[in-house]
């Protein structure tokens, strides 16, 4: 599990008009099935778990589960949150996989770039001051 603080309690609000979308990409081994689960919750402060912590704003969790044929295909899960509380410092983000015929090992689902995407365009001046206020014309 992955866990990552947005922003310390006294920095602007504003910035959090947007939350991050989360992604990441999973596939099944050639020879054998596997099944693919991605967990992302949003709290407004660390209380032990990120998993058992209580919300009860059901737009504050996002749980996704799939169950793949062998193959080589890759695949995307995807998610933006909305209308979301205000007041969410951290996120906690979990993915895992295992194979469908419960081989012994490491033989679960394939996953890779798994992403969590800050888009800071809404707020003036925060994007251009990240690229070095670079400009392309």
């Amino acid at each position: 599990m992955q866990e990552l603080k947005l922003l310390e309690q006294d920095r602007d609000q504003k910035i959090m008009e947007r939350l991050p979308d989360f992604e990441a990409r999973y596939a099944a081994r050639f020879d054998c099935g596997a099944v693919y689960k991605m967990k992302v919750v949003l709290l407004s402060e660390k209380t032990g778990e990120f998993w058992s912590a209580s919300s009860k704003d059901t737009n504050c969790r996002y749980s996704f589960k799939e169950t793949l044929p062998s193959g080589r295909a890759w695949f995307q899960a995807k998610h933006t949150f909305t209308d979301y509380p205000t007041g969410i410092r951290y996120v906690g983000f979990y993915h895992e996989g295992k194979d469908t015929q419960f081989w012994a090992g490491h033989f679960g689902a394939k996953m890779t770039l798994a992403s969590v995407i800050l888009d800071f365009s809404h707020v003036a001046g925060l994007a251009d001051s990240c690229d070095g206020g670079s400009k392309q014309s």
